[in-house]
């Protein structure tokens, strides 16, 4: 076409031409557009689940710490009760030998219904002795197997007794008098 000349194309395919050309290009423009946004928003959805992936696996491993760190809470306390009962035992046994003969000695002049739950020693040569039984009966014959070791005990002075009326058990407590020094000839 000259740049001057006439145009012979008719003007409406020229305005055609044109328009097809901007709807091409409209066209292409719109689908790189659709084409960025689908890529930019499959990249969203991707760093998104990443992240998530990601929170869920710290929330996983805090979830685990915390366990363990729980768990080692309770080592820690099983730790330290342990010590502090290794130590009563050591107190007890390391500087008092004769305890040990002594509880052997009870276990021995103890019938099988009796149930002893607690031992205190009041002086060298006093003990008290908590318990519990079947009936009355039953603390008479352990006050009278006690009181049988010459050797061993002094006297034993009468119990203080109550029945539970819900288990039928009768708690007792005892005072035993040893003999002096009898807890080192054990």
């Amino acid at each position: 076409m000259p740049k001057n000349g006439l145009n012979l194309v008719p003007q409406e395919v020229v305005k055609d031409r044109e328009s097809a050309r901007t709807t091409s290009s409209l066209s292409v423009l719109s689908l790189v557009f659709f084409v960025l946004c689908v890529f930019f928003v499959s990249g969203a959805f991707i760093y998104e689940t990443i992240v998530i992936r990601q929170v869920n696996a710290i929330k996983k491993k805090e979830e685990a710490m915390t366990q363990e760190l729980a768990s080692l809470k309770d080592l820690e306390v099983k730790v330290r009760s342990f010590e502090v009962k290794t130590k009563n035992l050591t107190t007890v046994f390391g500087k008092r030998l004769y305890f040990s003969k002594l509880l052997s000695k009870i276990k021995e002049l103890t019938a099988e219904e009796v149930v002893l739950s607690e031992l205190f020693e009041v002086s060298p040569t006093e003990i008290n002795l908590s318990g519990s039984t079947q009936g009355y009966l039953s603390i008479a014959k352990f006050m009278e197997s006690l009181a049988s070791d010459a050797d061993f005990v002094d006297k034993v002075l009468g119990p203080s007794a109550s029945t539970d009326r819900q288990t039928g058990q009768t708690k007792f407590t005892l005072t035993v008098i040893l003999k002096p020094d009898a807890l080192k000839k054990l």
